[in-house]
């Protein structure tokens, strides 16, 4: 896709009891733009009264949109191979299996209920000169140097009430002459990030979960062990049950070269697991965002070298080890790794 045209910046927060959790725009927001809307196979669309033509184009791709939204059923399908695996990878002797399946099923039933609506079809120069007029879209800014939009896609996992989510999407589009080639390029990258968001996220939080239920943490100074090991397992389950492209997609999103002038500063040895401090998903600033981003990135960073220099096995290792000691805080686990790994 096109930078010029569409820029999406996403934001994830992973917490032990993960939903859907998407603050919706107020379509009243909407109605200084003059669209007009319809509804499509159920979803209400929000567009400019100069996309009408295309509308039965655009019911084409999102039918086919839909019909390819089938992540949950490939990990349904596959769910006892996916569990085993993260339990023989963690060395969990003796898991609850049963437990471990009702929370998975949930994480699934959680995404499988998503709902993607209202769509909103504007073009970009709409947009601009709104912004440029003093006017403010929820999420949404324009980037005058390099003339594109900013679409803040945030996505929280806060809740245990697992209930059916509704998510919102903007297609921002340069031109009605590209309109075709501009809707198929953000139904794609709609796709990829659900495709990879849904399947990433439900087996990142069942390994996190397993993580800590075994290790049993004695202060919060252990998330950028689960965190960074959720992460990695994650990465070669998607490998194994998946698929390549997805799993290097999905790890890319924790590339830590991109916040290397944030190196000195992530401090995360005392980075507290989420039991012991207060996440939203929007973080006062945008400083503060990157560098919780920052934290993921480097988190996973050190467990991926961990298991690139000594092997997937020493996380069994490691967590073997802590888990029968009486007393398992961050120092000691600090020892453990050291001890397990040379």
């Amino acid at each position: 896709m096109s930078q010029k045209t569409f820029c999406l910046i996403i934001l994830i927060t992973f917490l032990c009891a993960p939903v859907f959790i998407q603050a919706q725009t107020d379509p009243n927001t909407w109605t200084k733009l003059n669209l007009s809307s319809t509804i499509i196979d159920g979803t209400k669309i929000y567009y400019e009264k100069s996309f009408e033509p295309n509308l039965p184009l655009f019911k084409k791709m999102y039918d086919q949109f839909l019909a390819e939204k089938s992540i949950i059923d490939s990990i349904l399908s596959k769910k006892n191979q996916i569990l085993s695996d993260i339990n023989n990878i963690l060395g969990i002797e003796d898991p609850n299996i049963l437990t471990q399946d009702r929370i998975l099923s949930q994480l699934l039933s959680a995404f499988s209920s998503l709902e993607i609506k209202p769509l909103y079809i504007v073009k970009k120069s709409t947009i601009k000169d709104f912004l440029d007029s003093g006017g403010q879209l929820p999420k949404i800014s324009y980037d005058k140097a390099n003339d594109y939009v900013d679409y803040e896609f945030n996505i929280e996992f806060t809740d245990k009430n697992y209930s059916p989510k509704v998510l919102e999407f903007i297609f921002v589009i340069k031109s009605p002459e590209v309109f075709e080639t501009n809707v198929q390029e953000q139904f794609n990258v709609l796709q990829l990030l659900l495709g990879n968001l849904c399947s990433s996220t439900i087996i990142h939080e069942i390994v996190e979960m397993c993580l800590l239920k075994l290790a049993r943490p004695g202060d919060p100074y252990w998330r950028w062990f689960s965190d960074g090991v959720s992460n990695t397992v994650t990465y070669e389950i998607m490998k194994k049950y998946i698929g390549t492209q997805e799993a290097e997609d999905f790890i890319k999103l924790f590339d830590a070269n991109q916040y290397r002038d944030l190196q000195k500063e992530i401090n995360l040895r005392y980075w507290m697991i989420a039991n012991y401090c207060l996440l939203t998903g929007d973080l006062p600033t945008d400083a503060g965002k990157r560098l919780n981003n920052a934290r993921y990135a480097y988190a996973t960073f050190e467990a991926r070298r961990l298991i690139n220099e000594h092997g997937i096995e020493c996380i069994a290792m490691i967590l073997n080890k802590i888990s029968s000691q009486q007393s398992r805080t961050g120092s000691e686990l600090l020892e453990i790794i050291k001890n397990v790994t040379g």
